[in-house]
C-alpha cells in the first residue's frame, strides 16, 4: 500500500432541511473524517438564517443549566418582533435584489442593445463589420453558456446565458437582412457560414436542460424556432414582409396547437409536475418572443401598414392566451376544485386578451374580414375562460363580441347586395320612414344563437355534475381498503382533502348554474329590445313576435322534456316565469297577426276576440299544473280587457289613446256577449268542485258586472237578467253543497 498522501474530494448535494444532516456531520466528526473547524465553517455557510431582533430591550431571563443532548435537525429561527412598514419594504427589496435580478437585468440589456444594433445603420464601419460585432458576442455568449453549464456552482448563470443566446439567434438573422449582406457575393459566403453556425448553436442549446423540470425542446418546436429566425431574410423583396409575418404566425399557431393536442400522456404528466413559468417553458417563450419580434420589425422597422397586420396581432394574442389557458387546464386537472385563477396564468391571459383587443381595434374600421376573424378568436378565448372560471363578465364580453360580429358580417356583403336587400325588405314591410326597425328581425338569429349557446352551457354543467358524482363514487373508497394498517393515518387527511374538494366543486357547480341563468337573462333582454324596436311597424312586429313565440316554445319544451326525463331535476313549478312569458307572447302574436290582416276592425269585435280566446283558455284550465294556472290567469286578464273594451269607448289616433265616453251613455247590444264570462266560469266551476268555489264566486261577481253593460237597453237587459238568474241559481246550488 502506497504511503503517498492523496486527498479525496467529492461533492454531496442535500437539502438543508434534511432531518439527519447534523447527525451525519456529528458521526463524521467522531470518526475523524472532518475537523471541528470544518463543521463550524459548513454550518456558517449553509445552516444560518437572518434573525430579526426586537426593538425594545427586555430584561434578561434566568437561564437554566442544560445537559448536553444528541443533536437535532436545524430549525428556522422565528422572528420575535414584527418589523415596521418601511423596514419590511426595505428587507423585501434587498431579498429581491439578488443575483437573479442582476442576471435578468443583464439579459434585458443585452437583448435590447442587440435589437438596437440590428435596427440601426452604422456609418463608421462596413456592413460586414457591423454584423460581425453582433455575431461575435453571440458566439461569446454561447461559449460562456457552454462552459458554465459544466460548472456545478454556476447553474443559474448558465441558464441566463443560455436564454440570452437563444434570444440573440433571431436578432442575428434580422441584422443579416437589414444590413443587406446577401447583396455582395463575399458577404453572402459569410452569411451562409454564420447561418450554419447559428443553426448549430440552436441545435446544441435545444438539447440542454437549463432548469430543473424545464420543458424539453421537441423537434417541431425546434423547427418552429429556426423557421421564425430564417423568415427575417428576404425582406427587401416587395410584399414579402407581410407574407413572412402571416406565414410565421399561422405556422406557429398550427404547430403549437397540433403539438399540444397530440402530446403523449407521459410527457403531459411530466410537464404537469411543474408550475407554470415562461422561464421553465423555454420553447414557448422563445417562440412567442420570435413571433413578437417579427411583428415589431414589420411595424416599426419596415413600416407595414398596421391595419394589414390586425389579424396577425390577434393570432399572436390568442396564442399567448391559449398557452396560458392550457397550462391552467392541466393545473386544474391536478388540483381538483381550484377555481380562482393563479397570477401567472391570469397575467398571461390578460396580455393575450389585450393583444387580441388591439388586433380588433386596428381592423374594425378598415378591414371587416380580419376584424370578424379576430372576433372569432376572441369568442374562443372567452369561451375557454367560461369553461375555466364561469365568470359573468366573461359571458357578457362573449355576448358583446358575438353581437358586434353580426354587424361585421353585414359589412362583408357588397354594397349593391346590401342595397338590394334593404330595398326589398323596406318595400315588403312598408317601413320607408323607420327602416331601422328592420333590425328587430335582422338580429333575431343572434337570439337563436344565444339560446343554443346557453343550452350548451347547461349541458356542460350537467356533465360536470356527472363527473363530480363519479369522482365521489364508492369505488374509489373500495380501492383504499387494500392498504396496510400502517397507512390508515393518512385516511383522515385524505378525507379532509376530499371534503374540501367537494365543497369547491359544489361552488363551481353553483357558479355554472348562475352563469346559465345570467345567459338566459342576457338573451331575454336582447329579445325584449328587438321586440320594442319592432313595435313601430305592424309587419315586423308580427314577424318578431312569431319568431319569439317559436323560440320560447322550443326552449320551454326542452326544459320540460329535461324535467320529465330526469326526475332528480327541478319540477315544472320551477319555471313559472318562462311558462307565463311563452303563453303571453303567443297570445300577443295572435292579436298582432289579426291586426295585421284586419287593421280596421272595431273595438267591439276586439272584445269578442278576447272573449273567444278567454273561453278557450278557461276550458284548458281545469286541473293542476303551471300551464293550467297560466291559462286561468290569462283568461281572467282577457275577461278584464274585453269588459273595458265594451264599457269604455277608446279612440286611437296615431300613437295616442283617448277615452271618448262610457258605453252607458251610448249603449250597444255588444254588451250581451260578455255574458259568456259568468257562464264559462259556472261550467268550469261545476266540473271541479274542490277548486270551483273561487270560480263560482267570481262568476257571481261577473253576473253583477255584466248588467252594467246591458242596463240601458230593455230587451237586451231582460236577456241579461234571465241568463244571470239561471247562472246564479246554479252557482248557489253548488256553493250550498
Amino acid at each position: 500500500m502506497s504511503s503517498n498522501y492523496r486527498p479525496v474530494k467529492f461533492e454531496i448535494t442535500l437539502p438543508s432541511e434534511h432531518p439527519h444532516l447534523l447527525e451525519g456531520l456529528d458521526e463524521w466528526l467522531r470518526l475523524g473524517l472532518i475537523s471541528d473547524s470544518q463543521v463550524k465553517q459548513f454550518c456558517w455557510e449553509y445552516l444560518t438564517c437572518r434573525v430579526i431582533l426586537p426593538t425594545e430591550v427586555t430584561p434578561p431571563r434566568p437561564t437554566k443549566t442544560t445537559f448536553p443532548q444528541s443533536r437535532k435537525p436545524a430549525e428556522k429561527a422565528k422572528a420575535t418582533a414584527t418589523p415596521s412598514l418601511f423596514g419590511a419594504i426595505w428587507q423585501s427589496f434587498r431579498a429581491e435584489f439578488s443575483v437573479r435580478w442582476l442576471l435578468f437585468l443583464g439579459m434585458f440589456t443585452v437583448v435590447i442593445s442587440s435589437g438596437a444594433l440590428a435596427a440601426s445603420q452604422w456609418e463608421r464601419f462596413t456592413a460586414i463589420l457591423q454584423y460581425g460585432v453582433l455575431f461575435a458576442y453571440t458566439c461569446l455568449f454561447f461559449g460562456l453558456s457552454f462552459w458554465t453549464s459544466k460548472q456545478a456552482n454556476l447553474r443559474l448563470t448558465s441558464g441566463a446565458l443560455h436564454i440570452v443566446t437563444m434570444l440573440l439567434v433571431p436578432i442575428n438573422f434580422w441584422a443579416m437582412d437589414s444590413f443587406g449582406l446577401w447583396q455582395n457575393p463575399v458577404n453572402l459566403i459569410f452569411v451562409a457560414i454564420a447561418s450554419i453556425i447559428l443553426t448549430r448553436i440552436a441545435v446544441l442549446l435545444s438539447k440542454q436542460s437549463i432548469f430543473a423540470g424545464s420543458v424539453p425542446v421537441s423537434k417541431l418546436s425546434f423547427i418552429n424556432i429556426l423557421g421564425l429566425s430564417f423568415l427575417h431574410l428576404g425582406w427587401k423583396i416587395n410584399g414579402f414582409p407581410l407574407i413572412a409575418v402571416y406565414l410565421a404566425l399561422i405556422g406557429t399557431t398550427v404547430i403549437t396547437v397540433f403539438q399540444n393536442l397530440r402530446a403523449a400522456d407521459k410527457q403531459r404528466e411530466e410537464v404537469d409536475k411543474n408550475k407554470f413559468s415562461w422561464g421553465r417553458n423555454l420553447p414557448a417563450t422563445v417562440i412567442v418572443y420570435s413571433s413578437v419580434l417579427l411583428l415589431i420589425r414589420a411595424i416599426f422597422g419596415v413600416g407595414v401598414n398596421v391595419t394589414q397586420l390586425g389579424l396577425a396581432i390577434g393570432i399572436c394574442g390568442w396564442l399567448i392566451a391559449w398557452l396560458a389557458q392550457r397550462e391552467k387546464r392541466k393545473t386544474r386537472t391536478r388540483e381538483q376544485g381550484k377555481i380562482s385563477p393563479s397570477l401567472p396564468k391570469l397575467f398571461s391571459q390578460t396580455i393575450g386578451g389585450f393583444v387580441l383587443f388591439i388586433g380588433w381595434c386596428v381592423t374594425v374600421w378598415s378591414i371587416p374580414l380580419q376584424a370578424i376573424t379576430v372576433s372569432a378568436l376572441g369568442l374562443h378565448f372567452f369561451y375557454s375562460r367560461l369553461n375555466l372560471y364561469s365568470l359573468k363578465k366573461d359571458l357578457t364580453t362573449f355576448f358583446a363580441i358575438g353581437l358586434q360580429s353580426m354587424f361585421l358580417g353585414w359589412r362583408l356583403l357588397p354594397y349593391e347586395f346590401q342595397s338590394s336587400i334593404i330595398t326589398f325588405a323596406v318595400q315588403l314591410t312598408n317601413s320607408q320612414e323607420n327602416y331601422w326597425t328592420l333590425l328587430s328581425v335582422g338580429l333575431f338569429p343572434y337570439v337563436i344563437f344565444m339560446v343554443e349557446f346557453t343550452n350548451h352551457l347547461r349541458k356542460t354543467q350537467q356533465k360536470f355534475k356527472v363527473v363530480e358524482a363519479s369522482s365521489l363514487s364508492p369505488e374509489k373508497s373500495n380501492e383504499q381498503d387494500n392498504f396496510k394498517s400502517s397507512e390508515q393515518s393518512n385516511y383522515k387527511s385524505s378525507e379532509q382533502s376530499n371534503l374540501k374538494s367537494s365543497k369547491l366543486d359544489a361552488l363551481t357547480t353553483k357558479n355554472k348554474l348562475d352563469l346559465v341563468s345570467f345567459g338566459e337573462i342576457l338573451t331575454l333582454i336582447l329579445g325584449i329590445t328587438l321586440t320594442t324596436i319592432s313595435l313601430e311597424n305592424p309587419t315586423l312586429r308580427s314577424i318578431n313576435l312569431l319568431l319569439s313565440t317559436i323560440t320560447l316554445a322550443i326552449v320551454t319544451y326542452q326544459k320540460f322534456k329535461q324535467i320529465f326525463s330526469s326526475p332528480s331535476t327541478s319540477s315544472p313549478q320551477s319555471y313559472p316565469f318562462l311558462t307565463y312569458l311563452t303563453h303571453i307572447t303567443a297570445i300577443l302574436t295572435l292579436f298582432s297577426w289579426i291586426h295585421l290582416f284586419f287593421p280596421t276592425i272595431s273595438q267591439q269585435v276586439w272584445a269578442v276576440i278576447c272573449l273567444v280566446v278567454m273561453v278557450v283558455e278557461w276550458l284548458f284550465s281545469v286541473g293542476d299544473g303551471v300551464w293550467r294556472r297560466s291559462t286561468w290567469h290569462i283568461g281572467l286578464s282577457l275577461a278584464s280587457v274585453s269588459y273595458l273594451l265594451l264599457l269604455i269607448d277608446f279612440k286611437f289616433t296615431g300613437n295616442n289613446i283617448f277615452i271618448n265616453q262610457p258605453s252607458l251613455m251610448n249603449p250597444s247590444p255588444w254588451g250581451l256577449t260578455w255574458l259568456v264570462t259568468p257562464v264559462t266560469l259556472t261550467i268550469i266551476g261545476s266540473r271541479n268542485r274542490e277548486a270551483g268555489k273561487n270560480k263560482q264566486i267570481i262568476s257571481v261577481s261577473a253576473i253583477i258586472l255584466a248588467q252594467l253593460l246591458t242596463l240601458p237597453l230593455s230587451t237586451v237587459s231582460l236577456i241579461s237578467l234571465a241568463v244571470g238568474v239561471v247562472t246564479m241559481f246554479i252557482n248557489t246550488r253548488y256553493l250550498r253543497n
